[in-house]
């Protein structure tokens, strides 16, 4: 059975800032922005286990169920997440594991989140994506 693991960050709640973007960078639908490079880390991992798992609760978008929805005012853009060593990008409720550092007893997920577009137009507004990640060890 999976413990569940604490971890450090600034505070509970991360912000991962993507900046702004323009309409106008949107021309069809699967438009991307930016990466933004972000990471969380998991420190007090039991010296006697070898990973630990990261579970991305957040609710998925509803023309693009594999991206986060947005909140805010904008229109036509999602959330897309990925796991940055690999390249694999990380749906709603979806988890991945990396291996604990044995020296130091810590984990490290390499993350990057970009905007999506789900739909055309894009219009301006606010972006907002909540995602709650809950860490285990094994």
């Amino acid at each position: 059975m999976p413990t569940p693991a604490p971890w450090t960050a600034p505070s509970k709640d991360l912000t991962v800032d993507l900046g702004q973007a323009s309409s106008s960078d949107f021309k069809d639908v699967g438009d991307t922005g930016e990466w933004k490079a972000f990471s969380l880390k998991v420190t007090h991992c039991p010296k006697t286990l070898t990973l630990a798992n990261a579970f991305f609760y957040g609710q998925a978008d509803s023309v693009h169920p594999t991206k986060f929805a947005n909140s805010g005012s904008a229109k036509g853009l999602a959330l897309e997440l990925a796991d940055r060593q690999d390249n694999i990008l990380i749906a709603p409720q979806a988890s991945f594991n990396v291996l604990i550092n044995q020296s130091d007893h810590t984990a490290t997920f390499p993350l990057a989140a970009r905007y999506y577009a789900t739909s055309m137009p894009v219009s301006a507004g606010s972006f907002d994506s909540v995602i709650q990640v809950t860490f285990t060890y094994q």
